[in-house]
């Protein structure tokens, strides 16, 4: 490596290993996004948890925060946020971004934005672009419908999955199914449940 490529810009990082086309993404910069990336930016580049840039632009949150759990009554995404967040997915998934690339927990892309999107357009784009709607993590075998059942206060996520192909009674590795999961912990949404039912989840 020459000493102009170790300090190029593109590829600095910061003191928790965030490349600059992280930050873009999980900012949801468009402009910035495609920028770095028609300068070579690598969209399969991982932090130091293994998130790739496509994680952080699903995900509605902070990079200076830790994962939080969405809760009944969390507030919505303006509708500039959750274009500027389809615009940012996009433009990775153009750029060859790998929808299978799994995090140190062993969740994809898909898993994330299951669990930490409030834009089912976002989850869309995935599923449209071949991510597996039934691919499991490594702690506890959940699948992205899991995390969408634990995490969701409204059954859109959900039902973009499910239309996907995802198995609405998928065991995880203690025989729990999105179901089960969606009537003990988000029973501020019965519509979450309802959709997984109607699908036939038992």
């Amino acid at each position: 490596m020459t000493s102009d490529q170790a300090h190029d810009p593109k590829d600095v990082t910061d003191q928790d290993g965030m490349p600059p086309l992280h930050w873009a993404a999980a900012r949801k910069m468009p402009a910035a996004v495609q920028d770095l990336l028609d300068a070579g930016a690598d969209p399969n580049a991982q932090d130091k948890d293994g998130a790739t840039p496509l994680h952080w632009a699903v995900a509605d949150r902070n990079p200076a925060e830790p994962l939080p759990i969405a809760r009944v009554g969390d507030t919505q995404p303006s509708p500039a946020l959750r274009c500027r967040s389809l615009k940012v997915v996009k433009a990775l998934l153009d750029s060859r971004a790998n929808l299978k690339v799994r995090d140190k927990k062993g969740l994809t892309p898909l898993h994330w934005a299951a669990a930490l999107s409030k834009t089912p357009e976002v989850v869309k784009a995935l599923v449209d672009a071949g991510a597996d709607s039934n691919a499991r993590e490594d702690q506890l075998g959940h699948t992205p419908l899991h995390e969408a059942a634990r995490r969701r206060k409204t059954p859109e996520v959900v039902k973009v999955l499910l239309d996907a192909g995802a198995d609405p009674n998928a065991q995880d590795k203690y025989g729990v199914t999105p179901l089960s999961v969606a009537t003990q912990e988000n029973m501020g949404a019965p519509g979450v449940a309802q959709a997984i039912r109607d699908a036939g989840g038992r």
